[in-house]
């Protein structure tokens, strides 16, 4: 048992230093579980990273709002590097009472992280448990600290795992049943043994793809619909008058196609484009069509 390491550090290429060393076989003989705490100042050393290599100030003044783009990419880029190496990952952010306003325009309260909008989508669509833990005061007066699974109108939680208990005590082997629990029931919801249920997921998994010809109309339709997407949001961040600036909407859409040019690039190589992909291919495309799809469409 090597029990718990804390590194601290002040910097971000500290941590890509440190994430390096995770990829050897040394580390992970040592390692199961990476915690981030907290997740808030690694935001903070990823926007000085960005502002450091671009030679400017603050984020915001990185031109037509490219710098946000820049520190989400890196921080993403991270975080999902963790699990692809096999490691167990936790994410520790703050709370805060945050104000937001509902279709109708009308304002509510809700308990959220104290992360910004981009590096909270970030970690949420990293993890499979979203916990909120707090104190609850039981009906005889004692302090308990509980684990909340599941989000309310009055705080943000959730689960992958749908049949996940609400709320446990706050502790690792109450997750680990808890989650245990979930994964059974949903299992026997579904009548099938563990044994069958994991045959049922590999079959899924290896499931015939669609043609290479299917497979290319379905990358031309998303990324399509994420450029169309993407310029509409990005749109609002601009006045009327900077978006006839041609300059304006190239630096947009240059933006736009560069996050899916680092997918398809990672998946077959710099330089390498869906255009010169053969049909032997079509199970390497089919992965960038559902990572284009989680990525770039959820």
């Amino acid at each position: 048992m090597f029990g718990v390491k804390a590194v601290p550090i002040d910097r971000w290429t500290q941590a890509r230093n440190i994430l390096k060393q995770l990829s050897k076989d040394e580390a992970k003989e040592q390692y199961d579980t990476i915690v981030l705490d907290t997740a808030d100042i690694a935001v903070e050393y990823v926007k000085d990273y960005i502002c450091n290599k671009e030679q400017v100030q603050e984020i915001g003044d990185i031109p037509y709002g490219q710098g946000y783009g820049m520190y989400e990419q890196e921080f993403d880029k991270f975080i999902r590097e963790i699990p692809k190496m096999g490691y167990g990952l936790v994410i520790i952010s703050h709370d805060r009472d945050k104000t937001f306003t509902d279709e109708n325009g009308q304002e509510f309260n809700k308990i959220t992280t104290t992360l910004d909008k981009r590096s909270h989508k970030v970690v949420t669509r990293a993890v499979d448990i979203y916990g909120y833990a707090r104190l609850i005061t039981t009906p005889d007066g004692e302090k308990q600290r509980k684990l909340f699974l599941r989000g309310t109108e009055r705080f943000e939680a959730g689960s992958r795992f749908k049949n996940i208990k609400p709320v446990i005590d706050f502790s690792h082997d109450a997750l680990a049943k808890a989650v245990e629990e979930a994964v059974l029931s949903e299992a026997n919801e579904k009548n099938v043994t563990a044994k069958q249920e994991v045959q049922n997921t590999r079959a899924e998994t290896e499931k015939e793809y669609g043609s290479f010809k299917e497979e290319k109309e379905v990358f031309d339709k998303y990324v399509s619909k994420f450029m169309s997407d993407g310029l509409e949001k990005a749109k609002k961040d601009y006045t009327a008058v900077e978006l006839e600036d041609p300059e304006i909407m190239a630096d947009i859409q240059n933006n736009l196609k560069s996050k899916v040019v680092n997918i398809v690039e990672e998946e077959l190589g710099k330089g390498k484009k869906v255009s010169e992909m053969s049909e032997s291919q079509v199970d390497i495309l089919y992965l960038i069509n559902e990572r284009i799809k989680s990525e770039l469409l959820s």
